[in-house]
């Protein structure tokens, strides 16, 4: 009998079934943030004011002016956001004693 047919047969499949583990490995590597026991929600990111400012003004903007073209409509945003965070920089209270005030 043959020995060497043999072996060479469970050495090809033992290749195949290290390559086919590592090609699954590599699948589950990533690290998914929301995984965890069910019923956990992830913690939302806190929006900056001139984040929260851009959501407002392009509210508005979807609103009022759905008949301009997108472009038009974000030069409109930007001019909202851009009024909106300079108001509250006037309103602020350190706005007094910042160097910007004199």
């Amino acid at each position: 009998m043959n020995y060497s047919a043999v072996i060479r047969t469970d050495i090809a499949s033992v290749g195949v079934l290290l390559i086919a583990t590592i090609m699954l490995a590599g699948c589950g590597s990533t690290i998914d943030p929301n995984f965890g026991p069910p019923g956990r929600t992830p913690e939302p990111a806190a929006i900056t004011p001139h984040e929260q400012a851009s959501r407002d003004c392009w509210a508005e903007t979807e609103h009022g002016a759905k008949s301009l073209p997108l472009d038009k409509r974000a030069k409109a945003v930007d001019k909202c956001v851009k009024d909106k965070m300079n108001a509250a920089r006037a309103t602020s209270p350190d706005s007094a004693t910042s160097p910007d005030s004199k």
